[in-house]
């Protein structure tokens, strides 16, 4: 899953990884947090809180909101299942992915507007221009695009041999889609007539994707403990500039445009049903 990026995180809040498994002349590095890190920016414990809470079950805050924080609107939502995601567009409203539909909620108006059935299991949403959001479809290994304007389903296509697409990114400029795929595939598609531009294979076991529009771009996050950074050379050439070794698990993504860190988060190896500890925060840039 990806995660929303908080404010500016600088690179004196990290430290280097163990370099095993690299070597000098790899442009490409993973810092985590040090073991005895100084005291954390707002920004940064904010981010700790967020990932933390993700993990641990136990809801209850630790100490109380700061004063000048409150919730400023609560918006109920219909539906059954599950929520999965909440995504803002600048040219639409938000929508929210839950078990087989997309509610679109007006925040003025403080009520969802519309609800669009899907036909299968949304898992995430990109959009942020032309008037459409994407979604992928987890369950069916499908694409859906969406019309921001009528709140309508416009079309949905196959990415096949993509199997399982659970992280999606989106380039705007290019009309570009990636779908990064259970298969260990991300498979790029034109946004405008669905046709498939090309296939990368990537890691084991992704979850999240991100693009980062100035240095051309795009990541996927891996279970199985790498980082997969493909360069988009122009709208039909996508080459592998690095697999990147971070930790088994750190699948989820934020990616900091300012600075082009990709940040992930990952937990020590745990039996199933046990409480997780030992988290760890990433980030991976060019040294």
């Amino acid at each position: 899953m990806k995660i929303p990026l908080l404010p500016h995180i600088g690179p004196a809040a990290v430290a280097s990884c163990s370099d095993a498994g690299r070597s000098d002349d790899h442009p490409w590095r993973c810092r985590s947090l040090p073991s005895k890190p100084e005291p954390p920016t707002t920004s940064l414990s904010l981010l700790l809180l967020l990932t933390v809470g993700m993990a641990v079950a136990d809801p209850a805050p630790s100490a109380a909101a700061p004063a000048d924080f409150s919730v400023l609107q609560r918006h109920p939502l219909g539906g059954s299942g599950g929520w999965n995601y909440l995504s803002l567009y600048p040219d639409s409203h938000p929508v929210n992915g839950h078990s087989d539909t997309v509610s679109v909620i007006d925040p003025d108006a403080g009520k969802e507007v519309a609800t669009i059935a899907l036909p299968g299991r949304p898992e995430f949403a990109v959009g942020g221009g032309h008037g459409h959001v994407f979604v992928n479809l987890e369950d069916k290994g499908e694409l859906a695009r969406l019309d921001s304007g009528s709140d309508k389903l416009e079309d949905v296509w196959s990415p096949a041999p993509c199997d399982s697409p659970s992280g999606l990114a989106y380039d705007a400029h290019l009309q570009r889609l990636f779908s990064v795929c259970d298969n260990r595939l991300m498979v790029v598609s034109d946004a405008v007539d669905v046709h498939q531009v090309a296939r990368v294979a990537i890691g084991k076991g992704p979850d999240a994707a991100a693009f980062d529009p100035r240095m051309r771009l795009i990541y996927s996050a891996n279970h199985d403990g790498t980082l997969t950074i493909v360069h988009e050379d122009n709208a039909g050439h996508y080459p592998v500039q690095a697999n990147v070794l971070t930790q088994p698990g750190a699948r989820t993504l934020a990616l900091d445009p300012v600075t082009h860190l990709a940040w992930l988060v990952a937990a020590a190896a745990a039996p199933r049903g046990a409480p997780a500890k030992g988290f760890a925060l990433l980030a991976v840039g060019r040294h």
